[in-house]
């Protein structure tokens, strides 16, 4: 069973544009690296693997892929999936057993005693998993919790399969833990903090000695990091900080602890939450107003900077989760998209446990799946007590007014009092893509780069102090986010494409699978996988259970970017104004025609004026010289007038005969 996460490490393998590497060494960020071909040495930079992350041309853990089924060597049976394609039942087993693993770790450790156990069964069996299965023995339960840790917190191991049966490891020797326990308690139990890697060393020193007083056969076998620390977790927490820090800071730090408030290291504890800002944004294209746009936000605890970030016009969903959980785990090459950011953002990868509040989106079927997926334990903090998170709290009304309150037009305020005469839908001028880019600058250049109180120091300098590269987890699979979130629904595959919330998606490619596929017996019906923050493409899943991305048709290419909730208005403002939003292209072809044939009427108008000017000269010159020679009269004698007439608007002359001449 394989781990869904893998990390940039001494021993890890990737391959570059094709080639196979294994890091062995990195010196002051440059990894000394060997060629799996040729057995030569190069020089890799640390920072060019990081931009590379996420692209074709880098693969991480170049073995076989958990996210292939066919990849498991040690039988049929897959090393990954999605939760969507298990079965209902399968679903709510995997999740029971899921729950109840994590009250587990939580209350004592990752490796709980047998007494733990049996309690824990006895409490809070029924009420975490709703007896959704028989209650199993202290036996099966470890069992679980073995293999769900060895597995990297893959749910696949979560799954009741005949080849997971079995538990053939042996117990640890009595002797072997005493001596642990003498080591932990001589070295590490101090005020002094010695780490567990010298603990390790005078652990090891210890069975040595006792092994030299006994026969080959009864010798003891040599500890390893993880004894040592699975020794540690059966000591009361409490006892052991006391040990370390002191008692005064032992009493601190547990009076909050209990709710782990207090975090040591990045990436124990991540907070998420949501506002909506007090601003108002317009459309890029027709200046509609829009609404005040959500900012759903994650912070480290422990550095209290700012690891990830969404915006979207759409309340608060598991796609709008999941798009800040992208833009949190995995590496922000910030500075190409806005040069004006002077600073990186630095901040990224999988954390161990994520602090939410009780609101429905997190109880959502897509946040769970999501967190399943990534081995990311999710903890609720109580009903009405914000301040169990008040970190992400803090940093939420900080930027609400930090950005907002610079803002030219369209602030909201905080309320109605403060609001005033102002009126924001009038004055809004700023689109949701300059919003973004104003708070991607305030978060990065001037949030993690200022001095915070609590660290005294900056997040930025707080996080590159404690987090170590070859420390930080990554998804084996960068495009995971995409294939675990997102609505599912069920969908014709028409000659034309396939329409989903009055958008129609087509391609060239995807319309030659549809001869493949389709069958002329009936309509072809396909699962489709969409997002309310892009309605610019969807994820079809064939028939075959490979998966295509499928982008709207030229006619509603303008839809790419934009959110279900934008796109309505958008539309509704068509209909509102009497137009035909389906044919809107066509509206615009309009304009255009419009224009062009408006500046042919200016240009005519404009030879029409010349013309009658001169006509009005000529005219008038004519009157002035009172001699006028038309047609012959019956006498065949010019007839002289003295009285001529000019017509003004027409420059048409008239004469008045008043008398003839012989």
């Amino acid at each position: 069973m394989r781990s869904i996460s893998t990390s940039i490490s001494s021993g890890s393998s990737i391959k570059i544009d094709g080639v196979e590497f294994l890091l062995k060494q990195i010196v002051d960020g440059i990894w000394n690296a060997e060629n799996k071909k040729t057995g030569a040495y190069e020089r890799i930079d640390g920072k060019d693997i990081i931009k590379l992350y996420g692209t074709e041309r880098l693969q991480l853990g170049v073995s076989a892929s958990v996210l292939n089924p066919l990849a498991n060597t040690a039988g049929n049976n897959p090393t990954w999936t999605t939760m969507d394609k298990l079965p209902e039942d399968t679903q709510a087993l995997v999740r029971s057993r899921r729950l109840f693993l994590e009250h587990l770790e939580k209350q004592f450790g990752p490796s709980p005693d047998a007494k733990s156990i049996n309690f824990q069964l006895a409490a809070d069996w029924s009420r975490i998993t709703k007896n959704l299965e028989k209650m199993p023995s202290m036996q099966t339960i470890r069992r679980w919790l073995k293999r769900y840790q060895k597995s990297g917190k893959n749910i696949i191991s979560l799954m009741g399969r005949e080849t997971f049966r079995g538990n053939t490891s042996k117990r640890v020797d009595e002797k072997l833990e005493e001596l642990g326990l003498e080591a932990l308690h001589s070295v590490y139990l101090k005020p002094e903090r010695f780490t567990l890697k010298l603990t390790l060393s005078i652990y090891k020193n210890l069975v040595m000695k006792e092994n030299e007083l006994r026969n080959e056969g009864d010798r003891l076998k040599i500890p390893t990091i993880s004894l040592l620390r699975s020794l540690l977790t059966k000591l009361p927490p409490e006892d052991v900080y006391a040990a370390r820090h002191g008692i005064n800071a032992a009493r601190a730090k547990y009076r909050n602890a209990v709710h782990n408030l207090i975090v040591d290291q990045p990436f124990q504890r991540y907070e998420i939450d949501h506002t909506q800002l007090d601003i108002m944004v317009v459309d890029a294209r027709t200046g509609i107003n829009l609404g005040r746009p959500w900012l759903t936000m994650i912070l480290d605890k422990s550095c209290k900077a700012i690891t990830g970030k969404s915006i979207s016009m759409e309340p608060p969903s598991g796609e709008s989760l999941a798009k800040a959980f992208k833009h949190a785990i995995m590496p922000k090459n910030i500075k190409s998209k806005y040069p004006e950011i002077i600073n990186d953002w630095d901040m990224h990868g999988l954390p161990i446990l994520i602090v939410c509040d009780n609101g429905m989106e997190f109880y959502g079927k897509a946040f769970f799946d999501m967190c399943f997926q990534l081995g990311i334990r999710v903890e609720f903090m109580p009903r009405k007590r914000p301040w169990w998170k008040g970190s992400i709290e803090r940093g939420m009304r900080t930027i609400n007014a930090g950005v907002c309150g610079v803002m030219p037009g369209g602030r909201t305020f905080g309320s109605i009092t403060e609001k005033g005469d102002y009126d924001p839908v009038k004055t809004s001028v700023i689109t949701l893509e300059e919003l973004e880019k104003f708070i991607n600058i305030w978060i990065v250049d001037i949030y993690n780069q200022s001095f915070h109180r609590t660290i005294q120091t900056s997040p930025a300098t707080k996080w590159s102090t404690l987090v170590d590269p070859e420390d930080i987890l990554y998804p084996e699979d960068p495009n995971v986010f995409d294939k675990i979130t997102g609505q599912i629904d069920l969908r014709s595959w028409m000659h034309y494409g396939i329409e989903l919330n009055h958008v129609v998606y087509n391609s060239y490619e995807f319309k030659h699978l549809y001869n493949q596929f389709h069958t002329k017996k009936r309509t072809q019906k396909v699962k489709v996988r969409w997002s309310a923050e892009d309605v610019g493409q969807i994820t079809v899943i064939l028939p075959d259970d490979s998966h295509i991305v499928v982008p709207a048709t030229d006619r509603y290419s303008y839809t790419k970017g934009m959110s279900l909730r934008h796109y309505r208005l958008t539309r509704q403002d068509l209909i509102n104004r009497g137009l035909d939003p389906e044919n809107e292209q066509n509206v615009e072809d309009a304009k255009v025609r419009l224009f062009y044939q408006s500046q042919q009427a200016g240009k005519d108008g404009k030879k029409r004026k010349a013309q009658y000017k001169r006509d009005l000269a000529k005219a008038e010159m004519l009157t002035k010289k009172h001699v006028f020679k038309p047609a012959e009269t019956s006498t065949n004698k010019p007839v002289i007038f003295d009285q001529v007439f000019v017509n003004p608007e027409s420059a048409e002359v008239a004469v008045f005969e008043t008398r003839f001449s012989r």
